[in-house]
């Protein structure tokens, strides 16, 4: 039976994301309904869209839940160059990312290419090019306090911010490494490292 209650739990709440990335991957971006997610997943219809409204709502959760698994993983350093950081943030992205692969390789496939897809995408995906450039161009001089993610949207605020151009071409890098990561068939991630590596470099970071 559907739960009756239309308020769920954050566990319950990683349950529907979860599943969703799933249902991403067989069923395509537009069959990711509340439906077939309530059916999945056993709770009410009322319930799964009281807690995510829109297919933009349950990716932005999504997103943010890497960002805040990212942000656990890394290690960064206080002498480590904004490429480094870089490098070492977007690694423990796609490591997060993992298990979700088949979802993401879909959900780009199928919503990137179109206009209400790319404005279900866009939203989450700036703010997690934003949480990583903050991260990459504020020292953590005191790691643990880095590491705190300081409001609701997951972003940490940068003493010396990313400019503009760097943001949108950090954007570009990232879509780009993501794609060729779908595509990376060598069991440690060589190839996805050497085109980070290339396209962070092109940056020209300190």
């Amino acid at each position: 039976m559907p739960a009756a209650s239309p308020i769920l739990n954050q566990k319950q709440k990683n349950r529907i994301i979860d599943l969703a990335m799933v249902l991403a991957a067989s069923h395509g971006w537009a069959g990711l309904t509340t439906r077939r997610l309530a059916k999945k997943t056993g709770f009410s219809i009322r319930a799964v869209r009281t807690a995510f409204p829109s297919r933009q709502a349950l990716l932005t959760a999504f997103t943010r839940r890497i960002d805040h698994d990212m942000v656990d993983s890394v290690a960064l350093e206080d002498d480590q160059s904004p490429h480094d950081r870089l490098f070492d943030l977007i690694l423990c992205r796609l490591e997060a990312l993992a298990d979700y692969r088949a979802g993401i390789a879909r959900l780009l496939r199928e919503g990137g290419t179109t206009p209400t897809g790319l404005l279900d995408i866009l939203p989450a995906w700036q703010g997690s090019v934003r949480l990583m450039a903050d991260l990459a161009f504020t020292p953590p001089r005191d790691l643990a306090q880095q590491q705190k993610i300081e409001n609701k949207n997951g972003i940490h605020p940068s003493s010396k911010p990313a400019n503009p151009c760097q943001l949108v071409l950090l954007a570009f890098i990232y879509a780009d490494t993501v794609r060729v990561w779908l595509k990376d068939d060598s069991a440690d991630g060589a190839k996805t490292m050497r085109h980070l590596d290339e396209r962070l470099r092109r940056l020209r970071l300190a």
